[in-house]
């Protein structure tokens, strides 16, 4: 999981790819290493490489501050997460509604089985059907993130904590 070396090459760059942010001074740069740390240590090193590059890439809206820990967080989640996105989501779905056999990913079908299925439905009420869809299924990533995001026992343990 991440390591505090990687999290401190991404902060390194995070801060170079923002010339109006101020680099913590030496007395913080140990707190705010240990705050990105427990934040990201879930995370695969790769992963926070990758998402090191997607947030410089985006930027922010401010010129004066990098990506927080959680910014950085959520970026690492999204890359982390397989499912597909919404558009893909109902393209399934409606192949279903269509009649074609097939098995729909686990987020898919439980957003799917959250809305009653697809029985019954006609063209005629597809809009209807696609909002509710998609609420569900933005429920379901949302829970799913939420899962993801409960710290592991070595993060619980780092923070003097047990299960």
């Amino acid at each position: 999981m991440a390591s505090k070396q990687i999290v401190a090459q991404s902060l390194e760059k995070l801060f170079d790819a923002k010339p109006g942010a101020s680099a913590p001074d030496d007395a913080n740069r140990q707190q705010v290493l240990t705050a990105y740390h427990l934040a990201l240590l879930d995370i695969p090193d790769v992963v926070v490489l990758q998402a090191t590059v997607i947030a410089i890439r985006r930027g922010n809206r401010t010129y004066n501050r990098i990506h927080s820990a959680d910014e950085l967080y959520r970026i690492c989640t999204d890359l982390m997460d397989d499912s597909p996105d919404d558009a893909e989501a109902w393209r399934l779905v409606l192949r279903l509604a269509r009649g074609v056999p097939l098995e729909l990913p686990a987020p898919v079908q439980h957003a799917l089985d959250q809305i009653g299925g697809v029985e019954g439905w006609t063209e005629d009420n597809l809009g209807i059907h696609r909002a509710q869809f998609v609420k569900a299924y933005h429920a379901e990533r949302e829970r799913i993130q939420q899962q993801a995001a409960l710290p592991s026992d070595q993060a619980l343990a780092l923070l003097g904590a047990g299960r």
